[in-house]
C-alpha cells in the first residue's frame, strides 16, 4: 500500500568515507587481467573505500551526524527521533543507537532504535523517521543513520575466485540524513514491500560467512522490482512519469541496473550511480549517491526524485519525494573512532 507522508522536510545528508583506497586492479594476480576487466564491465565497480579493520559502521555515521548538526546547526533538544540503520552493530546488546545518542550528545527524550536492513534500508528508515515525527509537530527534528562496513578482506581465506569477485563488489560508508517536520511541505509517497519466502536468497547465519545467489537477486531486479517500480508509479495520485527529475536505485551492480533502467523506460542519464568509485555500499548507497551528484540536485530550486532500495530479505523500498536546492549534500573522509 502506498503511504503519503505530509509535512516531512529533507534538510541533509552527510556521508562519511574511510580514507583508505582499493584499486581493482590490486586482485589482477589472483584472479587474472581478464577476469577483472569482466568484473569491472557487469559490476560497474573500478575503486572502493574499504575500513582498516579498526573502526565500526557506527564510526562513520557519528562522524557524518556530527558534521550535519554542524552544517544545520541544530539545537540537540529538538531532535525527537534517531534511527540507524545497519547489518553490522557494534553490540549484539543494546542496539547501537544507544551509543550513538550518547556520543551525538541527543536529550534523552529522544527515541532511539536500531534497524536490520542491508540494501533497502535507507529509503525504509526515511519513512519510518518521516512517520515518527508525525506524533511530534511543528519544529520537531530527526535523524536518520545508515550504514554498513567491509573491510580490508583477507584474500587467502576467500573459498574461491568467485568470493574474491564478490569482495570486489562492496565498499563501506556511514550516512546522517536530516528531516524536519514543516508544516505544508511537499507531500512524500512510499511503499514497503517484502517477500520472507525467499530469505535465503542472501543470508549469514551467526558465525558463518554470508551467502548469495547472485542469479536470484538478477532475476528478483529485472522481474519483481520492476513490477513494483510500475505498480508504485500508477498508484502515487497525479503521478507523471515526466516530472521525476532523477531516479535513485541502491547501487547493486551496474549490469542490474542497466537492465531495470531498460524495462521501466528509464533515461540513464536520468539514474544517479555511484558505483564506479565507490561500489556497492548497502543501505549507504542511496544517500552517497545524492552526495556525489549535488550539483545535478541544486540544478533547479526542488527535484523530484525517485528513490528504490532493493534486496535482502527479500525486500523493497520505494519512494517518491523532492529535495530543494538549499538542501545540505556533503562527502566527507574520516578516521575518526569512538571507544565502546
Amino acid at each position: 500500500m502506498v503511504t503519503r507522508i505530509e509535512n516531512i522536510k529533507l534538510r541533509g545528508i552527510v556521508t562519511a568515507l574511510p580514507t583508505e583506497i582499493e584499486d581493482d586492479s590490486r586482485y589482477i594476480d589472483i584472479l587474472g587481467e581478464q577476469r577483472v576487466k569482466k568484473q569491472r564491465r557487469i559490476t560497474g565497480v573500478k575503486e572502493r573505500r574499504i575500513d582498516d579493520g579498526t573502526h565500526t559502521a557506527a564510526d562513520y555515521c557519528i562522524s557524518a551526524a556530527k558534521q550535519l548538526l554542524r552544517q544545520l546547526d541544530w539545537e540537540r533538544d529538538q531532535i525527537k527521533v534517531m534511527v540507524f540503520v545497519t547489518q553490522n552493530p557494534s553490540l549484539i546488546m543494546p542496539s547501537t543507537a544507544f551509543i550513538i545518542q550518547n556520543y551525538l550528545g541527543l536529550p534523552k527524550e529522544c527515541m532511539v532504535f536500531d534497524v536490520n536492513l542491508g540494501c533497502s534500508g535507507f529509503v525504509s528508515g526515511l519513512h519510518i523517521v518521516a512517520s515518527l515525527l508525525q506524533q511530534y509537530g511543528v519544529g520537531s527534528k530527526g535523524l536518520l543513520l545508515a550504514g554498513d562496513i567491509q573491510r580490508n578482506p583477507n584474500y587467502k581465506s576467500a573459498n574461491s575466485k568467485d568470493g574474491v569477485a564478490d569482495m570486489m563488489l562492496f565498499g563501506t560508508c556511514g550516512t546522517a540524513t536530516a528531516l524536519e517536520f514543516t508544516p505544508n511541505a511537499d507531500f512524500i509517497y512510499s511503499e514497503e514491500i517484502a517477500d520472507g519466502s525467499r530469505y535465503k536468497t542472501i543470508h549469514m547465519r551467526y558465525g558463518g560467512a554470508s551467502e548469495m545467489n547472485g542469479e536470484e537477486v538478477f532475476e528478483f531486479g529485472i522481474a519483481d522490482v520492476v513490477n513494483w517500480v510500475s505498480a508504485f508509479q500508477k498508484k502515487v495520485n497525479g503521478f507523471e512519469k515526466k516530472e521525476i527529475d532523477y531516479y535513485i536505485f541502491h547501487q547493486a551492480q551496474k549490469f542490474l541496473l542497466q537492465n531495470i533502467a531498460s524495462i521501466c523506460d528509464i533515461d540513464m542519464d536520468q539514474m544517479l550511480m555511484s558505483l564506479e568509485k565507490y561500489g556497492n555500499t548497502s543501505c549507504g548507497s542511496i544517500p552517497l549517491t545524492m552526495c556525489l551528484h549535488k550539483e545535478e540536485l541544486r540544478q533547479k530550486k526542488k527535484m523530484s526524485l525517485f528513490l528504490c532500495g532493493f534486496g535482502i530479505g527479500l525486500s523493497c523500498s520505494l519512494m517518491q519525494m523532492f529535495i530543494q536546492s538549499d538542501t545540505v549534500l556533503e562527502l566527507i573522509e574520516s578516521d575518526e573512532k569512538y571507544s565502546y
